[in-house]
């Protein structure tokens, strides 16, 4: 299965980054960030408590892989989610 739909967990600096050079490269770009959006990106951004078993899950129902720029603390829960969803899990931190 191709990656086209990346869900982007974690809008800081780095996840804000990460996220605009994949839909600058054609990716279909999905952000996710506990504050929601606080700039204007060119891709849409849903706020989103990631501790939270709903978020998680419409997070990795709506990608074809998940992208966690979120701190250390959070990255378990994610990576749980996007392998029980079975799709793949990219960490930066």
């Amino acid at each position: 299965m191709p990656l086209q739909t990346i869900a982007v967990a974690g809008l800081g600096r780095v996840g804000t980054v990460a996220a605009t050079l994949l839909h600058e490269n054609g990716f279909e770009v999905r952000g996710f960030d506990e504050r929601g959006p606080r700039a204007s990106l060119p891709f849409p951004v849903r706020g989103a408590d990631l501790s939270v078993s709903d978020d998680l899950r419409q997070m990795v129902g709506s990608a074809d892989a998940v992208l966690s720029c979120l701190p250390p603390r959070a990255n378990l829960a994610v990576a749980t989610a996007a392998h029980a969803a079975g799709i793949p899990y990219f960490d930066l931190t």
